[in-house]
């Protein structure tokens, strides 16, 4: 072990050697102790058993047709972001009213339009966001679709010199 060869070469009169091997030593007993304390702090069970008598959702609700038969096309479930800053999407793209009364905020989505907005008003707000998240194991730009409509209304006032449309905003 390192405690007897740091006692060996103490006993030789090589401290030198001896407090290289007591670093070492140190540094294995620091890692211990956080193995240890890692271990000891795990996540305590889930403890929820759900609701009983609620039957599942697959029973109380059937999926659209294309969506049971496996025929529907994933790409229509994505704004074209091009499109929509272009003015050229669909109604429920371009009009943030319409949008958001069919878009469920988060709490990450909610400080996303939180951020946006602080920034576009020029009253701090992150200036990179990553966009991506995972939905349904894939990876999905919902916040990107989510602050879309909200910079398209806010265009016309950048556009007019309102806050946030300078390059500091």
């Amino acid at each position: 072990t390192l405690d007897a060869i740091q006692a060996l070469l103490t006993a030789v009169a090589a401290e030198k050697q001896a407090q290289v091997v007591k670093r070492y030593r140190d540094e294995v007993l620091r890692q211990r102790f956080d193995e240890e304390a890692r271990k000891a702090v795990k996540p305590a069970p889930a403890t929820s058993k759900g609701v009983s008598g609620l039957r599942p959702w697959r029973e109380v609700i059937l999926p659209h047709r294309d969506v049971a038969s496996g025929s529907f096309v994933e790409a229509e479930f994505a704004a074209n972001l091009w499109q929509v800053f272009q003015g050229e999407g669909s109604p429920e793209y371009l009009d943030p009213a319409e949008f958001f009364s069919r878009t469920y905020l988060t709490e990450g989505l909610s400080q996303l339009l939180r951020q946006a907005l602080l920034r576009l008003g020029g009253q701090g707000g992150v200036p990179v966001v990553d966009l991506q998240t995972t939905v349904w194991g894939r990876q999905d730009p919902l916040p990107a679709r989510a602050v879309s409509p909200l910079l398209r209304h806010l265009a016309p006032a950048a556009a007019a010199g309102g806050p946030g449309s300078g390059p500091e905003g």
